[in-house]
């Protein structure tokens, strides 16, 4: 400033159109002011002065304006300081200048400046609008065989379905073939890019992706001849005639009378039926009709031929009726058998009656029971008073229970009850007290133990010990002497009362 070197291109003037007293003299007219030329300084250029800006005293961010005889700083804008020190203003730290920052962007601080800034994945100029970047536009964006998923500032690639791998660099195809649960049961999987393909084999229907492949019943459709067997097989059938059959199964097959050849025993009857034949003994004769028939055995031949309980004995002729072990007729054994006695014949213990057991073949009463008739009954033990003394005894059913009585220990019969102090042996000055089922020692009257040495026993309590006062357990103004097992007060001289309570002096 204040230099003439581009006077004519700035049509500069001396004449500023100001008072004419005052005229531009070391320097030019600009918009009505008078700029001085380096050296000068004043209203109209007519002082000499020295220029301090061109000594650059201000700071790199501030303006320097010299003033006659001194000069002044000022930061620039966008900048804070006294002109000799200035920092760059952080616009962002101003609410209401964040706030013209949308959604989706932030504030960033540039010298002297601020500007909007999208976010990473965004696009645009941050103050009016930040738009999502469809980074799945990009044909490179995931690997190959990767399917493109974006999402707001971001995308993430996954693998289509059937392949695997890292969907950024590429997936490859994955062989479900692998999984031998991919199809269903008896189905044939075959692995395709991107999936697989399953399929029934030759001869079996089905759904072979769920349920399965189940074998065909081609014998549904009747592919054999007239009176042939169709035999459904996996994947395939197969056609035979039946026994008693002759001819091709594909076309016909016939019946064979095998009765031409004589096929049953002596004494039997054959008749021919369709794929077959039987045999059966004449009237009067039973048994098998193949190898040979013989009488009839009324006890096998005859549903129930006795009573209940009864054994039937074949005879020729005819049969006989008899009451097994333990049994009587009722009236008779052709009518019913009765139980008189508990030895009855027997397979298992559920041939028997209650409280008896099967024992080689014969039923027995159980151990505690007695037979009377065809019951067995209890026996009551505790009238031969099997416990012992000082026991309680109870039968039950087959047996007994033994129990002490009450303030007596004891496992009757095995071990006699007695009361619980009889095997306990205490040490000297000391008792047995019986507590329930238990029996504990007891220190007498002024003896104790001690805890840290059980086993030493009973000990005497010093009752003079003077933890228990001055006296110990004396009164007042007494002099204690402990014996074993108690201890003695008297009074000390001059002194009178009950030595126990408390001595007084003979002025009381």
């Amino acid at each position: 400033m204040g230099s003439d070197e581009l006077r004519k291109e700035l049509k500069c003037t001396d004449d500023c159109g100001k008072e004419e007293s005052v005229k531009c003299q070391n320097g030019a007219c600009l918009d009505s002011q008078c700029h001085c030329n380096d050296g000068f300084g004043g209203c109209g250029c007519e002082v000499p002065d020295e220029n301090e800006c061109k000594y650059r005293p201000c700071d790199v961010f501030a303006h320097c304006t010299n003033t006659l005889g001194s000069f002044h700083c000022t930061c620039f804008p966008g900048y804070a300081g006294d002109g000799f020190s200035c920092e760059d203003i952080n616009e962002c730290d101003d609410p209401a200048v964040a706030a013209r920052c949308v959604a989706n962007a932030e504030c960033c601080n540039l010298p002297a400046h601020f500007l909007c800034k999208c976010n990473p994945g965004f696009e645009g100029d941050g103050e009016v609008e930040c738009r999502d970047i469809n980074e799945c536009e990009h044909p490179n964006a995931c690997g190959i065989n990767a399917k493109c998923e974006n999402i707001p500032g971001n995308y993430t690639c996954s693998c289509s379905e059937g392949f695997i791998g890292n969907p950024f660099d590429g997936c490859v195809d994955q062989d479900e073939c692998e999984d031998q649960h991919t199809c269903g049961p008896g189905a044939l999987c075959t692995n395709v890019p991107g999936g697989h393909r399953c399929e029934c084999p030759a001869g079996f229907d089905g759904d072979p992706y769920t349920t399965g492949c189940e074998d065909a019943d081609e014998c549904a459709r009747s592919p054999c001849g007239r009176d042939a067997l169709c035999n459904n097989m996996p994947g395939s059938f197969r056609c035979a005639c039946p026994p008693g059959h002759t001819g091709d199964p594909l076309h016909e097959c016939i019946d064979v009378n095998e009765c031409d050849d004589n096929p049953c025993s002596e004494n039997a009857l054959c008749t021919d039926t369709v794929g077959s034949f039987f045999c059966t003994c004449k009237e009067g004769f039973t048994g098998d009709p193949f190898r040979g028939c013989v009488d009839i055995n009324e006890c096998v031949a005859l549903e129930k031929p006795c009573g209940t309980n009864a054994l039937c004995e074949n005879s020729s002729p005819g049969y006989n009726c008899v009451c097994s072990q333990g049994y009587t007729g009722k009236p008779n054994p052709s009518v019913a058998c009765e139980q008189v006695d508990v030895n009855i014949l027997c397979k298992t213990n559920f041939d028997c009656v209650n409280n008896a057991e099967c024992i080689e073949g014969q039923c027995f009463c159980q151990d505690g029971f007695l037979a009377q008739g065809s019951i067995c009954v209890d026996v009551d033990e505790c009238q031969n008073q099997p416990c012992g003394p000082l026991a309680v005894c109870t039968n039950t059913p087959g047996s007994f229970h033994c129990e002490c009585e009450q303030g007596y220990v004891g496992a009757p019969p095995r071990m006699k009850c007695k009361a619980p102090c009889d095997d306990v042996k205490c040490g000297p000055h000391a008792f047995c007290k019986p507590e329930g089922q238990e029996a504990y020692c007891i220190c007498e009257d002024g003896w104790t133990f001690n805890p840290n040495d059980v086993a030493a026993g009973c000990i005497d309590i010093d009752e003079c010990d003077k933890r228990n006062g001055p006296s110990g357990r004396c009164g007042t103004n007494a002099e204690c002497t402990n014996t074993p097992g108690g201890f003695g007060c008297q009074c000390k001289p001059g002194f009178s009362g009950n030595a126990y309570k408390q001595c007084l002096g003979e002025c009381y």
